[in-house]
């Protein structure tokens, strides 16, 4: 039998992560040296007998949870990979089961990730949660919308100074999405950035682009939005972006607003990027979820026995022998603690089993909310 080992990657590993992603994501090309990772940012690399096999990325964030005050320390896990040769092996499952208790001894309470297939990472305990809006409309179709504000271009580096307020805004009405630091908005702009476009003083909407040649397809990268003013702003600046492309692209949280007030025939709508989440460490969790005191709840989690068992809500959560109010599966609470699908919603499905105290009080200890990581990892 092979033997598997998977560990905490330093300058040592460089060459050998570098190998794999660049066979995996890239062309094999491994002439240019792996960068250091950024603030925040840890490499990880498994090996079966000894010889490098599968790498992966963890990003920090801290994901708001609408309406907590406190966010959640979050893992993003990016760039997973696994060599060709060595697949079909249980070495990926193996790596990812240990990267979950690293990522609670690194001090994480959640973790999030975009599945390259969701059935894989359900079998380590990740769960469905969120997705954004994929839309498509046709440039001549933009809705005419009228921009009452003042518009002005941002530049790259002033993008947490300037548009920082007006994100925070945005992503604090839904569940999540990363609060930026000045690295997350480097990371997110990526190496070339694009063109921002901000309407308001202070900032009531933006989004960015970078147009190519006539009559192609404009993507955009990010729009969000503070006031309803602000979006029909933003809107109108696209459509003028856009007079001379074929179709605009954009992405919208689940609470759209162009689907709730401008779809149209012609527009085009799909699910994109649906994010899943995994419970880390539920102890930290049930201390920064405000109220619950007197609720016990009860979470299966075969994966990680520190998760496992019955807990007393509060703010000083520890494990009970005593009834529990609600009991569920490890990936039942991780869509429950984000929102969508709420408690509520598994709770009528049945997933949810409620066993004391009425399905009021623990959806006003938990409530629901949309979900949408506005982060790209």
């Amino acid at each position: 039998m092979p033997r598997f080992h998977m560990q905490l990657a330093d300058e040592r590993h460089y060459e050998a992560l570098n190998h794999v992603w660049a066979h995996i994501y890239g062309d094999g090309d491994t002439s240019e040296a792996l960068d250091p990772p950024e603030d925040g940012t840890t490499y990880h690399i498994g090996y079966v007998d000894d010889v490098p096999a599968w790498a992966a990325q963890v990003h920090t964030y801290n994901l708001v949870r609408n309406p907590w005050e406190q966010t959640l320390k979050c893992g993003g896990v990016a760039a997973v990979a696994t060599l060709v040769e060595h697949r079909n092996s249980g070495l990926a499952r193996y790596c990812m089961e240990q990267l979950l208790h690293q990522m609670r001894d690194l001090g994480f309470d959640v973790s999030t990730l975009y599945a390259y297939r969701d059935s894989f990472y359900r079998k380590v305990g990740y769960a469905s949660c969120g997705w954004r809006w994929r839309i498509k409309v046709p440039a001549t179709q933009i809705p005419k919308t009228v921009c009452d504000l003042p518009v002005r271009q941002v530049a790259p580096a002033d993008a947490l100074a300037v548009l920082g307020p007006c994100h925070r805004q945005f992503i604090s009405t839904f569940s999540g999405s990363s609060v930026r630091e000045a690295v997350d908005w480097k990371d997110r702009l990526g190496k070339k950035p694009p063109f921002i476009y901000a309407v308001g003083d202070p900032v009531e909407g933006y989004f960015w682009a970078r147009p190519g040649s006539f009559w192609e397809n404009l993507e955009v990268g990010e729009i969000a939005w503070s006031t309803p003013r602000g979006y029909d702003a933003v809107l109108s600046v696209l459509r003028g972006m856009a007079n001379n492309q074929s179709h605009v692209f954009w992405n919208e949280p689940p609470r759209s607003p162009f689907l709730q007030r401008y779809f149209d025939y012609g527009a085009e709508l799909s699910v994109h990027r649906p994010s899943m989440a995994r419970v880390l460490n539920w102890e930290a969790l049930l201390s920064k979820i405000p109220g619950g005191e007197g609720l016990v709840v009860e979470v299966d989690d075969p994966w990680m026995p520190e998760n496992h068992g019955r807990w007393s809500c509060g703010s000083q959560p520890k494990k009970t022998s005593a009834e529990p109010n609600v009991s569920g599966h490890v990936q039942d609470w991780a869509q429950a603690l984000f929102g969508q699908p709420s408690l509520e919603d598994l709770i009528i499905d049945g997933q949810m089993r409620v066993s004391q105290t009425s399905v009021e009080t623990l959806n006003g200890w938990m409530p629901a909310s949309p979900v949408v990581c506005m982060e790209f990892f």
